[in-house]
């Protein structure tokens, strides 16, 4: 009886371990959320998009990012996000976008 108890205390506590380290944080959430809008924005793969690290603002925060748009070429656009990591705009870094 001893020993099962032992076995599923150690079995829950794998489970619970997985779990946390499961968690995605902030940074790849806000990440992710650039990437799907960014794809969306530019009509584009997410795998034709490149992020830099998530920096933060007076604001709140950017990830910063460059789009390959294959004939029309490579734009560097921001994603803002609210101090509750809430995704505001993808904004094109120049005028043209380039």
């Amino acid at each position: 009886m001893r020993i099962r108890r032992c076995a599923a205390v150690i079995g829950l506590a794998a489970v619970c371990i997985s779990a946390v380290i499961a968690i995605p944080s902030d940074d790849d959430q806000m990440a992710d959320a650039c990437i799907d809008a960014a794809a969306k924005q530019y009509d584009v793969d997410t795998n034709d998009l490149a992020l830099d690290p998530t920096a933060t603002t007076a604001d709140g925060y950017t990830i910063d990012g460059i789009v390959d748009q294959g004939t029309e070429g490579k734009k560097s656009f921001s994603c803002m996000f609210d101090k509750q990591q809430l995704l505001k705009e993808v904004r094109a870094l120049k005028p043209d976008g380039e």
